[in-house]
């Protein structure tokens, strides 16, 4: 099917948003194929979802979960809930509006990219190509991190931490997140 797309280099916030049309492969022999085979729905929907959501992103488009709501005719927090099943399953992280521009509920970069050098202990540059950020934004995210865990570690609380790091409260949220994550896998 043909949908109009946000091109992925357009915020959906932009007053100018630019929309593509983009080629979407609804139902696919392999598709067919599980269905036939008993393969759990669930999971060929995960594999559907992840499916359109790259083609959209291949042809310079960005989905929204919403989106793919419309197409579907599911629930986006269903939909949601099965990319991140997708996600994991796979260990990836798929393009869709959310994500791309750190929108919504979405796990933002940080957070992803965070997991994977701090609690994964993955190499930085590697986190880097495998997240398609640079090398110089992945050391950003890492710097802020580090900055909120000294801050903890000192036993500032949480509007100190915002004045010393000059970070807003939702982004210190996530830090911290992060680091009660990291104290649980790794404990002193």
């Amino acid at each position: 099917m043909r949908w109009l797309a946000l091109s992925k280099e357009t915020r959906p916030t932009s007053e100018n948003q630019k929309f593509i049309p983009v080629t979407l492969t609804l139902i696919s022999d392999e598709d067919i194929e599980k269905y036939g085979n008993g393969v759990n729905r669930a999971e060929i929907v995960q594999d559907i979802v992840a499916r359109l959501l790259t083609e959209a992103y291949e042809q310079g488009g960005s989905l929204s979960m919403r989106d793919l709501s419309l197409i579907m005719c599911y629930d986006p927090s269903y939909l949601s809930e099965l990319r991140l099943k997708y996600e994991k399953r796979k260990d990836t992280t798929l393009h869709f509006v959310g994500y791309d521009h750190d929108m919504g509920t979405a796990i933002s970069h940080k957070t992803a990219i965070l997991r994977k050098i701090f609690l994964e202990k993955k190499d930085p540059v590697h986190v880097a190509r495998e997240t398609d950020h640079s090398p110089e934004a992945v050391g950003k995210y890492c710097q802020q991190f580090n900055k909120v865990k000294w801050c903890v570690e000192n036993e500032m609380g949480k509007e100190e931490i915002q004045i010393v790091t000059g970070m807003k409260a939702h982004l210190i949220d996530e830090y911290l997140k992060i680091i009660g994550e990291h104290k649980t896998a790794h404990p002193p």
